[in-house]
């Protein structure tokens, strides 16, 4: 989704349309648990997983059969390599292609600064929340003694802010104060959000711990958003979604890691996690601030624009 808008917006409206993304899974965030509840309740857990899969059967419909392609060079060349396969050319070259792609990919993307910047940014950010997620409702269950009713308000209250965030604020506060300051509080709403869950007493979790989790919705909805963004606007011109799609590579290997770690933080101590996540946060804040020497520019090398 990132990498086509990526490709039908323009440098100004980008990091509104990442919000709008992020917007619409903060209104899953809310609904989804809201849901899931009534369906385990009513008609038991096969049920719930039973509508997860219909729901991404159903996403897969519309983005295959619906989903205009937004890069008709990419879509040229899906169909020449298709008509490649079609004559003999087999899956290997195929492979062989992909591959060549990440690889290419990832020089480009550590060959710029702030560009790698922002990929060590996206690999901390978002092990640093995936290690707390996983220990949270462990922690809201065994330390707050909160019912899954309760944990799934809570959720609700994280995806409405976000959607506030993200959905109608991201855009005018880029235009005011621009990506850079955004993506500095961002880790720092964050680091508050995640750094002292812990510490929260035990019977003010829906009093002082909602300010708490306020911290982290408004954090989470103005990092995430924005990182992608500004990796696309450093990205090199006609490689945008390339280097936007490597990025959710180094995404998804953060979403492996990062339950990992939590899990056996937490069977160290119950605020292992948090701490760590707190920690990377302001690993995260340094790497905003470096980013600041940097113009967002997208970059064009002589190799690339003789490639065009």
């Amino acid at each position: 989704a990132q990498a086509y808008i990526t490709d039908v917006t323009d440098s100004k409206s980008r990091s509104g349309a990442m919000g709008m993304i992020g917007a619409a899974f903060g209104v899953g965030f809310i609904i989804g648990p809201l849901v899931g509840g009534l369906l385990k309740h009513n008609y038991g857990i096969e049920m719930v997983g039973y509508v997860a899969s219909g729901l991404i059967f159903l996403d897969f419909i519309l983005a295959v059969f619906f989903l205009p392609e937004s890069n008709k060079k990419a879509e040229k060349l899906a169909l020449s390599m298709f008509a490649r396969r079609g004559e003999g050319a087999g899956s290997t070259s195929f492979l062989k292609a992909k591959t060549d792609e990440y690889i290419d990919g990832l020089k480009l993307s550590f060959s710029s600064k702030p560009l790698a910047l922002l990929m060590i940014a996206n690999y901390i950010f978002t092990f640093a929340i995936v290690n707390m997620q996983v220990a949270s409702i462990l922690l809201w269950k065994e330390y707050f003694l909160a019912s899954d009713q309760q944990i799934g308000y809570i959720f609700a209250y994280v995806g409405f802010f976000s959607v506030i965030v993200q959905g109608g604020l991201i855009g005018k506060l880029i235009r005011k104060l621009g990506e850079h300051r955004l993506f500095l509080w961002g880790h720092l709403f964050t680091f508050a959000g995640v750094f002292f869950v812990p510490f929260i007493p035990q019977d003010t979790l829906f009093s002082y711990g909602l300010l708490i989790l306020l911290c982290f919705a408004i954090g989470t909805s103005l990092v995430a958003p924005i990182n992608l963004s500004m990796i696309s606007l450093y990205s090199y011109k006609q490689k945008q979604g390339q280097i936007l799609g490597l990025s959710q590579s180094v995404n998804s290997f953060a979403r492996i890691m990062g339950p990992f770690s939590g899990s056996i933080l937490y069977g160290m101590n119950f605020h292992a996690p948090y701490i760590v996540a707190g920690l990377l946060t302001i690993v995260g804040t340094f790497i905003a601030l470096a980013l600041f020497k940097y113009k967002i520019e997208a970059l064009e090398p002589a190799a690339e624009t003789e490639s065009v």
